[in-house]
C-alpha cells in the first residue's frame, strides 16, 4: 500500500542518517584500529581523525559532498530492497554484510589516509635530515635570493645579488638527466649544496610550486 512505501521510506531515510552519522565513524574505526600493526595508538587516531574529516565534510568540499550524497544514495537504495523482501532488520548484520559498497568505499578511503599519513611521516623524516644535513656544514653561505619566475623556472642570487643559477645548475645536469630529475630536485639539492644561512623567496606570479616553498621553508 501507499501508506506502507512511505513508511518504508522514512524508515529508509532515518537509518541512512543514522549509520552516516554514528554506525561509519565506528566502522571506519575498526577498520583503520584492526589493521597496520605497526602503527602505535596515537598514530591510528590521528588517522583515524584525518579520517573521519573526511567523511563528515566539515569544510564543505564539493568532491566530498558529491562522495556524501552518494554514500546516502547507495544506503538508502540498500535499506529500501532489504525492507521490500524482510520485515526485521538486524542493523549491525546489516552494515556489515549488505552494505559492501559503502564498507569498500570507506577502506579505501582509509587506505588514501594512510598512504598520506606514510609520505607525511617519510617528508617530515626527509626534512629533519635536510635540517642536520645543513645546520652541520661549516662554510655556509650568508644568503641566498631565489625568484620564482612566472614561466615556472627559478633564478639564485648570491648575497650580492649575482645570477648564480647556471653555475648551480651545471654541477647537477648530469645527474639530473640520469635520475630524471626535475627543477625541483635541482634547486633543493642546489640550497642543500649552499647551505645559506638565510633564503630570500621573490614571485613574479601567484602561480609557484607551493610544496617546494614549504620544503624551503
Amino acid at each position: 500500500s501507499d501508506d506502507e512505501s512511505f513508511l518504508k521510506l522514512k524508515v529508509s531515510e532515518v537509518l541512512t542518517e543514522y549509520i552516516i552519522n554514528f554506525e561509519e565513524e565506528k566502522l571506519l574505526k575498526n577498520l583503520i584500529f584492526s589493521d597496520y600493526p605497526f602503527f602505535n595508538s596515537s598514530e591510528k587516531f590521528s588517522i583515524f581523525n584525518t579520517a573521519t574529516k573526511l567523511i563528515k565534510n566539515h569544510d564543505n568540499d564539493f568532491l566530498r559532498m558529491l562522495i556524501l550524497l552518494k554514500r546516502r544514495f547507495l544506503i538508502k537504495q540498500n535499506i529500501l530492497e532489504y525492507l521490500t523482501e524482510e520485515t526485521y532488520l538486524n542493523l549491525s548484520g546489516f552494515i556489515q554484510f549488505r552494505l559492501l559498497n559503502n564498507k569498500k568505499m570507506l577502506i579505501e578511503l582509509k587506505q588514501k589516509v594512510v598512504e598520506d599519513y606514510k609520505l607525511q611521516e617519510e617528508y617530515k623524516e626527509f626534512i629533519d635530515m635536510l635540517k642536520f644535513f645543513v645546520e652541520t656544514q661549516k662554510n655556509r653561505c650568508p644568503k641566498l635570493h631565489i625568484i620564482f619566475e612566472e614561466n615556472g623556472e627559478y633564478l639564485i642570487l648570491n648575497e650580492r645579488n649575482k645570477n648564480i643559477t647556471k653555475s648551480c645548475f651545471e654541477e647537477f645536469i648530469e645527474t639530473k638527466e640520469q635520475n630524471n630529475l626535475n627543477n625541483e630536485d635541482v634547486l633543493i639539492s642546489s640550497l642543500i649544496t649552499l647551505a645559506p644561512r638565510k633564503v630570500f623567496l621573490h614571485f613574479e606570479s601567484e602561480n609557484y610550486n607551493k610544496k617546494i616553498v614549504n620544503t624551503i621553508e
